[in-house]
């Protein structure tokens, strides 16, 4: 027979576990962009935050000289809409379409001519 104390700790242990295998599982993701020409760059599947925003700006880099980041997010998907006069928005959200509407409503708070110049899930 187990005792309620032998019990109590298997379930904390249990619940620990548990914990760091949906930690193992969470995937980040981060764009950058240039505010002045619209380059981007994009990574998704890292295994840290740190690490998707370092990619996807250096990824962005290569392309322009005023490159930051646009949106990092984990475990869903973020968007990047640019406007008129280097005026921006991005958002995540559970799925691409949610987060692309809302990037576009932040962008039209400050601009004019929204469009989406990248999306991405942070998992394929």
């Amino acid at each position: 027979m187990v005792s309620w104390r032998k019990a109590v700790g298997l379930a904390a242990m249990l619940m620990l576990l548990g914990s760091a295998s949906a930690a193992e599982r969470d995937s980040y993701g981060s764009i950058a962009f240039s505010p002045s020409t619209g380059a981007n760059g994009y990574v998704y599947g890292a295994g840290s935050k740190e690490e998707a925003e370092d990619a996807a700006l250096s990824r962005c880099d290569k392309h322009a000289g005023d490159c930051r980041t646009g949106i990092n997010f984990w475990n869903s998907c973020g968007a990047v809409a640019l406007g008129d006069n280097a005026g921006w928005g991005s958002a995540w959200a559970e799925d691409g379409d949610r987060a692309q509407d809302l990037a576009l409503s932040y962008c039209r708070e400050h601009t004019r001519n929204c469009r989406i110049i990248r999306w991405q899930c942070s998992l394929p």
